[in-house]
């Protein structure tokens, strides 16, 4: 189990490096104009919305592992039945949710770049 949790922290730093690399706002030139800064903004919000809508895609494969630990531990040192259940439900819900949270953010981003292309006329 302790590996386990280990895995998880490794996770949950690996997911602050991805999050910072890819959904960080980047810092615009200092020197841009009305119009350039719109479209740097536009490409801010979608590099964002691009990134949060397959956020699934890489935090699957990478939790999995600590999924295969925590099992093999309710498996030894528990009842395994109700564990894996347990684990099993929490897991989906848990995917389920990040799936959700996802698409709701990659949707307000779009709204935000339809805002911006009605502002500068494009359709």
């Amino acid at each position: 189990m302790l590996a386990a949790i280990a895995w998880y922290g490794l996770f949950a730093l690996y997911s602050m490096y991805r999050l910072n690399r890819h959904a960080a706002l980047q810092v615009k030139p200092a020197d841009a104009g009305v119009l350039d800064t719109l479209r740097f903004h536009r490409r801010q919000l979608e590099r964002q919305r691009d990134f949060r809508r397959g956020i699934w895609r890489w935090q699957f494969p990478a939790v999995v592992p600590g999924l295969a630990l925590q099992l093999a531990a309710s498996i030894v040192y528990s009842s395994p039945t109700k564990s894996i259940v347990f684990l099993i439900v929490v897991t989906t819900l848990g995917f389920a949710l990040a799936v959700a949270v996802g698409k709701f953010q990659a949707r307000r981003a779009q709204r935000e770049i339809d805002a911006l292309d009605s502002l500068a006329g494009r359709n």
